[in-house]
């Protein structure tokens, strides 16, 4: 069976560039990838959820989308600002972790056991 998509993710430079929007191109890329015969077996099953995730810096846009007759994907996300900032604040707080990650697995050292045992050839 060919793997599912269940994330997509959709990045434009700015809005208005190319031939439309990211949550339309990233709604198509869904449409297209689950409409293939090779998933018949597996829409009877399921309603094929994903997420799309539209970006066009400085915009963010978070779909969910499900599998019917017909495709149905709708905007997860409040424009509130106060969500906004919730947004940003992770978005920052997972830069930070993917930072800090790439440290420890630069620094990570293979370890010596050898502290373990009090004499070198007796466990």
């Amino acid at each position: 069976m060919k793997s599912q998509q269940s994330f997509l993710l959709e990045v434009k430079n700015e809005i208005r560039t190319g031939s439309s929007d990211p949550t339309i191109q990233g709604s198509l890329s869904y449409v297209r990838h689950w409409a293939q015969n090779n998933f018949n077996n597996l829409r009877s099953l399921s309603n094929c959820p994903s997420i799309i995730v539209a970006v066009a810096c400085p915009w963010i846009c978070i779909l969910g989308a499900i599998y019917f007759e017909k495709c149905v994907i709708d905007p997860l996300q409040s424009h509130k600002q106060k969500y906004l900032q919730i947004v940003a604040q992770l978005f920052e707080l997972l830069r930070l972790a993917a930072e800090r990650l790439k440290v420890f697995y630069k620094n990570l050292m293979p370890s010596n056991d050898q502290w373990l045992y009090p004499f070198p050839n007796q466990y």
